[in-house]
């Protein structure tokens, strides 16, 4: 049997993370991640061959995103906005909130902020 925190990995405990802000219904397949033998990598002799090889099974799994526009969070034109994942109804707060109501661990996440033009991409990352 495995512990609580191996259960973070049943996605199915997340359903109530992935809502919709303005209509509470639950969004459901938003983002999936390739397998990563898919990506074709340098291999250790690719300066003599140039040869690229299947790449290894990636550290870490992509948990869920989440989108923040200036507009809706305030910040300045194509400033991006700082500490986006701190904001209340983020991705963030909603797993702790879920992990919580689950009595599981929120684990080590790996949060990737890409500031845009329009506003913020957050991914959320962790490992399995």
């Amino acid at each position: 049997a495995g512990s609580k925190q191996d259960s973070i990995s049943d996605l199915s405990n997340m359903r109530n993370c992935c809502r919709n802000a303005n209509t509470g219904k639950t969004i459901k397949n938003v983002c999936s991640e390739p397998s990563a033998s898919s990506i074709k990598v340098r291999g250790g002799s690719y300066l003599k061959d140039s040869v690229k090889v299947a790449s290894n099974e990636s550290m870490f799994s992509i948990l869920g995103v989440d989108i923040v526009s200036n507009d809706d969070a305030g910040g300045g034109r194509g400033g991006g906005v700082q500490h986006c994942s701190a904001r209340e109804g983020s991705y963030l707060n909603r797993l702790r909130s879920v992990c919580k109501a689950s009595d599981l661990d929120v684990p080590f996440l790996l949060v990737v902020n890409f500031v845009l033009p329009f506003g913020n991409l957050l991914a959320y990352h962790y490992r399995p």
